[in-house]
């Protein structure tokens, strides 16, 4: 009797030729919905939100805002959105050379999640971390990375999410000495009132429960949506195999 062969191993992440299976975060080859373009199309959104901070700043400059704060050039903004952009430029530059080595596309999916969430905990720590109004950024670049890396992504940029937080909430308490950096317009209105203790550690909490709340959705909706997708397809040939 021939013995029963044993299964064969999955191949290790990133050395299949193809895009990427949401459920595992590797790469499947034939699948259409490529890792690459996810990675191209969450930059765009980040760029686009870039952009609208830098004409939050412009506007300013302009004297469109509060009369004492539009007598300060928003300088540090400024650097904030060259500095992004360029690391924005780079994620795309990865992505474009490294799509023909296909096992470098997992590292500069997950490169991509780590700018995202970069770009957004140092753009709510320069506008007063915890109680900034740029606080929605942070669950965008969860949902940046659920579209790229689905659940794997989604809780990776949570998790960075949650740490930043953690770390302003110290910084905000006096526990932690991070670099004094705030942009033109807030040095230049009144000065806040400063959070207590129990403040601050409440406000961890919910942003951490918001960001992998953020995480298991988003990772949830794209992972059914792709199921559709191929389910949708899998019909199509078949109907084409009967016609």
């Amino acid at each position: 009797r021939r013995p029963m062969s044993e299964p064969k191993a999955a191949p290790p992440p990133w050395r299949v030729t193809g895009a990427f299976d949401l459920d595992h975060a590797a790469p499947v080859a034939g699948s259409e919905d490529s890792a690459v373009e996810r990675i191209k199309w969450t930059t765009l959104a980040s760029v686009v939100l870039i952009t609208s901070v830098l004409m939050f700043a412009v506007a300013l400059d302009l004297g469109l805002g509060p009369q004492r704060a539009a007598k300060v050039p928003e300088t540090l903004l400024y650097q904030w959105a060259a500095v992004a952009y360029a690391l924005s430029f780079c994620a795309l530059l990865a992505t474009h050379l490294g799509r023909a080595r296909t096992r470098l596309v997992g590292r500069i999916a997950y490169a991509s999640v780590a700018i995202d969430a970069g770009i957004a905990l140092s753009l709510v720590f320069m506008t007063d971390g915890l109680q900034s109004v740029f606080q929605f950024a942070l669950p965008l670049a969860v949902l940046n990375a659920s579209v790229v890396l689905a659940r794997s992504g989604a809780v990776t940029a949570a998790t960075l999410v949650t740490l930043g937080i953690a770390a302003m909430a110290a910084h905000e308490v006096g526990w932690l000495d991070l670099p004094r950096m705030r942009v033109a317009f807030l040095t230049a209105l009144p000065p806040r009132a400063v959070m207590t203790g129990f403040e601050a550690v409440t406000d961890l909490l919910v942003q951490s429960a918001a960001a992998y709340a953020t995480a298991f959705l988003s990772a949830h909706l794209v992972l059914e949506l792709d199921r559709a997708r191929r389910r949708t397809q899998q019909q199509r040939r078949e109907l084409a195999t009967l016609r």
